[in-house]
Protein backbone atom coordinates (compact mmCIF):
# COMPACT_ATOMS: atom_id res chain seq x y z
CA UNK A 1 0.00 0.00 0.00
CA UNK A 2 1.35 3.46 -0.84
CA UNK A 3 2.58 5.54 2.04
CA UNK A 4 0.66 8.70 1.09
CA UNK A 5 -3.03 8.60 0.20
CA UNK A 6 -5.12 11.55 -0.97
CA UNK A 7 -8.91 11.56 -1.18
CA UNK A 8 -10.05 13.68 -4.12
CA UNK A 9 -13.75 14.63 -4.08
CA UNK A 10 -14.59 15.92 -7.55
CA UNK A 11 -17.77 15.38 -9.57
CA UNK A 12 -16.33 16.43 -12.95
CA UNK A 13 -14.58 13.41 -14.56
CA UNK A 14 -12.34 15.71 -16.61
CA UNK A 15 -11.23 17.80 -13.63
CA UNK A 16 -10.82 14.66 -11.51
CA UNK A 17 -8.48 13.13 -14.11
CA UNK A 18 -6.40 16.33 -14.29
CA UNK A 19 -6.21 16.73 -10.50
CA UNK A 20 -5.39 13.06 -9.95
CA UNK A 21 -2.58 13.20 -12.51
CA UNK A 22 -1.20 16.41 -10.99
CA UNK A 23 -1.30 15.08 -7.44
CA UNK A 24 0.29 11.76 -8.38
CA UNK A 25 3.19 13.56 -10.08
CA UNK A 26 4.25 14.89 -6.66
CA UNK A 27 5.83 11.51 -5.84
CA UNK A 28 5.49 7.85 -6.81
CA UNK A 29 4.39 7.30 -3.20
CA UNK A 30 1.25 9.43 -3.64
CA UNK A 31 -1.92 7.55 -4.51
CA UNK A 32 -5.16 9.41 -5.19
CA UNK A 33 -8.50 7.84 -4.40
CA UNK A 34 -11.36 9.54 -6.22
CA UNK A 35 -14.95 10.05 -5.05
CA UNK A 36 -17.48 11.74 -7.34
CA UNK A 37 -20.20 12.43 -4.77
CA UNK A 38 -20.56 13.45 -1.14
CA UNK A 39 -22.10 10.07 -0.30
CA UNK A 40 -19.19 8.19 -1.86
CA UNK A 41 -16.67 10.38 -0.02
CA UNK A 42 -18.44 9.86 3.31
CA UNK A 43 -18.40 6.11 2.82
CA UNK A 44 -14.67 6.12 2.01
CA UNK A 45 -13.82 8.37 4.96
CA UNK A 46 -15.86 6.28 7.38
CA UNK A 47 -14.14 3.08 6.28
CA UNK A 48 -10.61 4.45 5.69
CA UNK A 49 -10.54 7.86 7.40
CA UNK A 50 -7.32 7.69 9.40
CA UNK A 51 -5.45 6.33 6.39
CA UNK A 52 -5.75 9.55 4.36
CA UNK A 53 -2.95 12.10 4.44
CA UNK A 54 -4.78 14.85 2.54
CA UNK A 55 -8.33 15.69 1.46
CA UNK A 56 -9.02 17.72 -1.70
CA UNK A 57 -12.70 18.67 -1.85
CA UNK A 58 -14.86 20.36 -4.46
CA UNK A 59 -17.59 22.62 -3.05
CA UNK A 60 -20.47 22.01 -5.44
CA UNK A 61 -21.51 18.38 -5.70
CA UNK A 62 -24.57 16.65 -7.14
CA UNK A 63 -25.66 15.45 -3.70
CA UNK A 64 -24.34 18.04 -1.28
CA UNK A 65 -21.47 20.35 -0.48
CA UNK A 66 -17.79 19.82 0.12
CA UNK A 67 -18.23 22.07 3.16
CA UNK A 68 -20.32 19.39 4.87
CA UNK A 69 -17.59 16.84 4.22
CA UNK A 70 -14.96 19.30 5.49
CA UNK A 71 -16.91 19.87 8.72
CA UNK A 72 -17.27 16.12 9.22
CA UNK A 73 -13.52 15.60 8.69
CA UNK A 74 -12.57 18.40 11.10
CA UNK A 75 -14.95 17.26 13.87
CA UNK A 76 -13.91 13.60 13.70
CA UNK A 77 -11.07 12.80 16.11
CA UNK A 78 -9.54 10.31 13.65
CA UNK A 79 -9.31 12.80 10.76
CA UNK A 80 -9.28 16.31 12.27
CA UNK A 81 -5.51 16.72 11.92
CA UNK A 82 -5.51 15.76 8.22
CA UNK A 83 -5.19 18.84 5.97
CA UNK A 84 -8.17 19.79 3.80
CA UNK A 85 -7.89 21.76 0.57
CA UNK A 86 -11.09 23.15 -0.93
CA UNK A 87 -10.61 23.21 -4.72
CA UNK A 88 -13.57 24.93 -6.34
CA UNK A 89 -14.84 27.05 -9.23
CA UNK A 90 -16.50 29.27 -6.63
CA UNK A 91 -14.22 32.29 -6.26
CA UNK A 92 -16.20 34.71 -4.11
CA UNK A 93 -14.75 35.77 -0.77
CA UNK A 94 -17.90 34.48 0.96
CA UNK A 95 -17.10 30.97 -0.34
CA UNK A 96 -13.57 31.26 1.03
CA UNK A 97 -14.83 32.46 4.40
CA UNK A 98 -17.32 29.59 4.56
CA UNK A 99 -14.58 27.09 3.74
CA UNK A 100 -12.25 28.40 6.43
CA UNK A 101 -15.13 28.51 8.93
CA UNK A 102 -15.78 24.83 8.15
CA UNK A 103 -12.15 24.05 9.02
CA UNK A 104 -10.45 24.01 5.60
CA UNK A 105 -6.70 24.53 5.68
CA UNK A 106 -6.50 26.02 2.16
CA UNK A 107 -8.88 27.33 -0.50
CA UNK A 108 -7.81 27.22 -4.15
CA UNK A 109 -9.92 28.51 -7.03
CA UNK A 110 -9.96 26.42 -10.17
CA UNK A 111 -8.93 28.29 -13.27
CA UNK A 112 -5.87 29.17 -15.27
CA UNK A 113 -3.37 28.59 -12.44
CA UNK A 114 -5.55 26.49 -10.15
CA UNK A 115 -4.13 23.09 -11.09
CA UNK A 116 -0.52 24.23 -10.63
CA UNK A 117 -1.44 25.88 -7.32
CA UNK A 118 -3.16 22.70 -6.12
CA UNK A 119 -0.05 20.64 -6.90
CA UNK A 120 2.21 23.15 -5.14
CA UNK A 121 0.07 23.41 -1.99
CA UNK A 122 -0.45 19.62 -1.81
CA UNK A 123 3.28 19.05 -2.26
CA UNK A 124 4.00 21.51 0.56
CA UNK A 125 1.47 19.86 2.87
CA UNK A 126 2.85 16.38 2.13
CA UNK A 127 6.55 17.36 2.21
CA UNK A 128 7.17 16.28 5.81
CA UNK A 129 5.69 12.85 5.18
CA UNK A 130 7.58 12.53 1.87
CA UNK A 131 10.89 13.30 3.61
CA UNK A 132 10.38 10.38 5.98
CA UNK A 133 10.32 7.92 3.07
CA UNK A 134 13.68 6.31 2.44
CA UNK A 135 14.98 6.91 -1.07
CA UNK A 136 14.91 3.98 -3.50
CA UNK A 137 18.62 4.27 -4.30
CA UNK A 138 19.58 4.21 -0.61
CA UNK A 139 17.62 1.00 -0.03
CA UNK A 140 19.01 -0.68 -3.17
CA UNK A 141 22.55 0.07 -1.96
CA UNK A 142 21.85 -1.00 1.65
CA UNK A 143 20.37 -4.31 0.38
CA UNK A 144 23.48 -4.90 -1.71
CA UNK A 145 21.60 -4.85 -5.04
CA UNK A 146 23.56 -1.85 -6.36
CA UNK A 147 26.78 -0.04 -5.66
CA UNK A 148 26.97 3.74 -5.51
CA UNK A 149 28.92 3.63 -8.78
CA UNK A 150 26.18 1.56 -10.50
CA UNK A 151 23.47 3.90 -9.25
CA UNK A 152 25.35 6.94 -10.56
CA UNK A 153 25.94 5.15 -13.86
CA UNK A 154 22.21 4.40 -14.18
CA UNK A 155 21.26 7.99 -13.32
CA UNK A 156 23.74 9.34 -15.89
CA UNK A 157 22.32 7.02 -18.57
CA UNK A 158 18.71 8.16 -18.14
CA UNK A 159 17.32 10.07 -21.10
CA UNK A 160 16.07 13.49 -19.86
CA UNK A 161 13.73 13.73 -22.87
CA UNK A 162 11.98 10.48 -21.92
CA UNK A 163 11.91 10.31 -18.12
CA UNK A 164 11.22 6.92 -16.62
CA UNK A 165 10.81 6.08 -12.93
CA UNK A 166 14.20 5.11 -11.49
CA UNK A 167 13.10 1.60 -10.52
CA UNK A 168 11.69 0.88 -13.97
CA UNK A 169 14.86 2.24 -15.58
CA UNK A 170 17.10 0.05 -13.41
CA UNK A 171 15.08 -3.05 -14.34
CA UNK A 172 15.01 -2.15 -18.07
CA UNK A 173 18.78 -1.71 -18.14
CA UNK A 174 19.46 -4.91 -16.18
CA UNK A 175 20.90 -3.32 -13.05
CA UNK A 176 18.31 -5.08 -10.86
CA UNK A 177 15.54 -7.64 -11.38
CA UNK A 178 11.83 -6.84 -11.11
CA UNK A 179 11.69 -9.11 -8.04
CA UNK A 180 14.41 -7.06 -6.37
CA UNK A 181 12.56 -3.86 -7.24
CA UNK A 182 9.32 -5.15 -5.71
CA UNK A 183 11.17 -6.22 -2.56
CA UNK A 184 12.82 -2.81 -2.20
CA UNK A 185 9.55 -0.95 -2.86
CA UNK A 186 7.87 -2.95 -0.09
CA UNK A 187 10.74 -2.05 2.26
CA UNK A 188 10.43 1.59 1.24
CA UNK A 189 6.73 1.60 2.08
CA UNK A 190 7.12 -0.03 5.50
CA UNK A 191 6.19 2.63 8.08
CA UNK A 192 8.94 3.91 10.30
CA UNK A 193 8.11 2.88 13.89
CA UNK A 194 9.48 6.20 15.18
Amino acid sequence: MPMITVLLLEDSPTQAAISQRDLETISPEVQVQHASSAAEALKLIQTRGPIYDLFVLDLTLPDGSGLDICRMIKTNAATRSVPVIIFSMEALSTHRQSAYSAGADHYISKGSTGDATLRLVASTLLRKKLRRLPRLGEILISCGYLTIHQLQQALDAQDPNHPVMLGQWLVQKGFITSTQLQEVLSLQRTPDPG
